[in-house]
């Protein structure tokens, strides 16, 4: 499969401006999630392989990238999450897969677990 590259685009969520990574793909959204320190466009390769069974999204969490710093210089898990669980709602997503590793699968294990969307 071929490379792709996303289209990018930004929404506000929590008071945060996230900028935001859409990989294409048809069927249920799944939405991919960065470790701290890290970039929506770390998964490249897993977004693109991602695409033949759903639409795959990502941004950059607040602090990282492209996207703003938090207004009130807040960082932390509960945050982590609530901007996750902000993004899926702005994105009018129901029936979300997910995929991350360490903040990312911490926000993603405890939305689900906590507000299952």
């Amino acid at each position: 499969m071929a490379f792709v590259e996303p289209k990018s685009g930004t929404i506000k969520v929590n008071g945060v401006r996230l900028f935001t990574l859409d990989w294409g793909g048809d069927g249920a959204p799944i939405v991919l999630l960065h470790a701290t320190g890290f970039l929506g466009r770390i998964y490249a390769p897993i977004a693109s392989a991602l695409t033949r069974i759903g639409h795959v999204y990502s941004y950059d969490q607040r602090g990282h990238g492209d996207s703003s710093p938090a207004p009130d210089g807040q960082y932390n898990w509960q945050l982590t999450m609530d901007d996750l669980a902000g993004f899926i709602s702005a994105m009018g997503f129901r029936g979300v897969r997910a995929f991350g590793h360490s903040a990312g699968a911490t926000a993603i294990g405890s939305l689900a677990c906590e507000r299952p969307i």
